[in-house]
């Protein structure tokens, strides 16, 4: 079952269209069942009224349709609250599936949740790991160190 932290981004890349092309990926949290990535050249941690940048989470196939999903976020640091602006869904090839254009609603981050760390990351209160996965999707990155956990 999905964690329910990325349910939401499951449904709202079923809506609209436009994001942009990853330049920096790095891996910010993985466990058995995701792997998240975030890309450093597009975070805002200044950005006013709230922080945002584009993350990237890989999934095990079968999951869902997508094996992975980028999403532009803004994160409420003081709320520890976050919301969708855009995403897209991939297949494990990293072919679009579909595009999104999404103004969800304010969902909690509680601690230890997947999207926590790109909240500590983007509020500053996480230091990103100096490991870029370069420009390109780092879909097989994630589903392979996802397999190293076991």
């Amino acid at each position: 079952m999905l964690p329910a932290s990325i349910k939401w981004l499951a449904a709202a890349l079923l809506i609209a269209p436009g994001v942009a092309d990853a330049r920096d990926w790095r891996l910010i949290s993985l466990t058995r069942e995701a792997a998240m990535f975030i890309d450093a050249d597009r975070m805002e941690a200044d950005a006013t009224p709230y922080p945002h940048g584009w993350v990237l989470v890989v999934m095990p196939p079968g999951r869902t349709r997508f094996v992975a999903m980028e999403a532009h976020l803004e994160f409420d640091c003081a709320g520890h609250r976050r919301h969708g602006l855009a995403g897209l869904g991939y297949d494990q090839a990293g072919a679009i599936l579909t595009e999104a254009a999404v103004e969800s609603v304010w969902n909690p981050v509680p601690p230890g949740t997947l999207f926590s760390r790109s909240e500590d990351a983007l509020c500053g209160r996480y230091v990103l790991p100096a490991r870029s996965y370069g420009s390109d999707l780092p879909i097989s990155e994630g589903l392979d160190a996802m397999k190293a956990l076991g």
